[in-house]
């Protein structure tokens, strides 16, 4: 490492705060470590002092992509490992950061790449350069197919890039080849994502949570679903599989893809494995699958890859091709929680992880309460993701519903708190009953995170309302991303719940001010019942 006069600075950026602690905690000795909850305490935080910036991605407000645009702009003198459970896509070949990690990582890789930023920040501007470039490369060819690199021209920009700088870089940084350059500068794989297990090889889990796997989704989604290793073998699927393919489930397990799916010269585990990007179909061909009926029936797939304590799977969601637009509507939904469960729980396995690992160092157990409670918010995620799997495209509004009957029954399913609930309204609507108390209970559980103290509930002339006197509301849009969530312990899917049974209802939904400054829901178009309140 180079020999600094004061122990470096590091900054670490992530809006998961236990586990921008558990860095920090990692890290310690020697470092001076800082942390940073939010993009825009990140930048109050930026001076000439902060060597390395270890920088979360998906943050809500200021992404961490803006944060590392205004630390280039204005040119501070320090490395930046983007440390996210975003997978790389071809827009980071112009992002300039110096490493990428992609979550969960190891207590090991993280000080390692601490370590050799350091010792990066000994280089010329032209070497700097040459590094963020071949960084971004790294971090392409871990998540993409050779394929789909030979064939992309910003990819290709990039290599012939690395290579004018090498050919201008430093004599001894020059003199490696390509491929010796990159393994002797930065981990070519993909660093070991769950390479090491939170409990000793040989013995099974205590820590984490069975369900935190794609196998999980098997049970979960009432769609069609297959579960592959990395080798392309079945290792799971579900009954609404079997069904579809007229085939036992037991004959589909260890079989391999080409013998369950006909994607003709293209290879489907790739092409699942990198997302599809974002299409259902392979270059607008149909996939055929062989049932044990007569001939074959066309489908469409959306797929997800995921590493797990068993190694990679590739999770693989069927629908028939003949859908209409109520099944492309529910595909869509699978394709959000195969996404959720890809991307957003890799924050809290990274903690569960990390805290095991603390404890193994130190003996100290008490670290095992945090363990205990990321768990509960794991479950608290997958339990959201199975609701809005399980939402229906459309229903039978046809349940009359007194909301002064069904209200105090959603309220006390939101558990204990200092808040109070006002129900200004004694309206009669017509809806699905099972689905209301769960659009209301979202809603509420909503408003209380986020710091209302008090929530009312009140009527319009064609639907009604929930407003809360929280903190109020910046990007009405954004706030109903899947994923995006300024609560601590929020899940980030409750109010994507919501959209989704507004939707399947025929009804619209608007998000605005409340009249003390809150954010106030407004869900319009409903078919109230005859002499009810307005």
């Amino acid at each position: 490492m180079v020999t600094h006069q004061s122990p470096p600075t590091v900054l670490v950026v992530d809006d998961e705060r236990d586990l921008a602690d558990l860095f920090a905690n990692w890290l310690g000795d020697p470092y001076s470590v800082r942390t940073a909850y939010d993009g825009a305490e990140a930048i109050g935080q930026l001076d000439e002092a902060i060597d390395v910036v270890l920088l979360d991605r998906r943050m809500p407000e200021l992404s961490g992509d803006e944060v590392l645009r205004e630390i280039r702009e204005n040119e501070l003198d320090c490395r930046v490992v983007i440390v996210s459970a975003v997978e790389p896509d071809f827009d980071v070949v112009d992002m300039g950061f110096d490493d990428y990690l992609t979550k969960p990582v190891l207590k090991e890789d993280l000080r390692d790449a601490v370590e050799r930023m350091l010792t990066r920040s000994e280089y010329g501007d032209t070497v700097q350069e040459l590094f963020q470039a071949v960084a971004a490369k790294a971090a392409l060819q871990s998540e993409k197919p050779e394929m789909e690199l030979e064939h992309n021209e910003e990819y290709l920009e990039l290599q012939a890039r690395i290579d004018e700088l090498q050919a201008a870089a430093d004599d001894t940084v020059c003199s490696f080849a390509d491929r010796d350059f990159e393994a002797a500068f930065r981990d070519l794989d993909v660093r070991g994502e769950f390479a090491q297990s939170v409990d000793a090889p040989g013995e099974p889990s205590k820590t984490a949570d069975s369900r935190s796997t794609p196998e999980a989704l098997v049970g979960i989604l009432p769609e069609p679903v297959v579960v592959m290793d990395g080798d392309g073998d079945v290792v799971d699927g579900n009954d609404a599989l079997a069904e579809l393919l007229q085939r036992p489930r037991a004959e589909l397990l260890g079989a391999h893809w080409s013998s369950v799916f006909e994607a003709g010269e293209h290879d489907l585990l790739e092409a699942l494995r990198a997302g599809m990007d974002g299409r259902t179909t392979i270059e607008g061909e149909p996939i055929r699958v062989a049932t044990s009926g007569e001939g074959a029936m066309a489908v469409e797939l959306s797929g997800a890859s995921i590493e797990t304590p068993d190694g990679e799977r590739v999770l693989g969601v069927v629908c028939d091709r003949s859908s209409d637009a109520r099944l492309r509507r529910q595909r869509e939904r699978l394709d959000l929680v195969a996404s959720t469960v890809s991307h957003d729980l890799r924050n809290p396995l990274s903690v569960v992880t990390g805290y095991v690992d603390v404890t193994r160092e130190t003996g100290d157990i008490s670290h095992l309460e945090q363990v205990s409670t990321t768990l509960e918010r794991l479950n608290a995620m997958l339990d959201d993701a199975a609701t809005l799997a399980r939402v229906p495209t459309d229903l039978d509004a046809d349940e009359a519903v007194a909301l002064e009957r069904l209200l105090p029954v959603c309220w006390e399913a939101v558990g204990e708190t200092d808040a109070t609930l006002r129900i200004e309204t004694s309206a009669t609507l017509y809806g699905d009953e099972s689905a209301l108390s769960t659009l209301f209970e979202e809603l509420l559980e909503n408003s209380v995170e986020h710091g209302g103290t008090a929530v009312t509930v009140g009527s319009l002339e064609d639907g009604f309302y929930v407003a809360d006197d929280g903190p109020g509301i910046d990007d009405p849009e954004q706030m109903l991303r899947p994923g995006y969530s300024t609560a601590e312990a929020g899940t980030g899917l409750g109010l994507p719940i919501v959209v989704e049974l507004v939707d399947a209802h025929g009804w619209s939904l608007s998000v605005t001010e409340s009249d003390s400054g809150g954010a106030r829901f407004e869900i319009t178009g409903v078919v109230l019942e005859s002499g009810s309140e307005d």
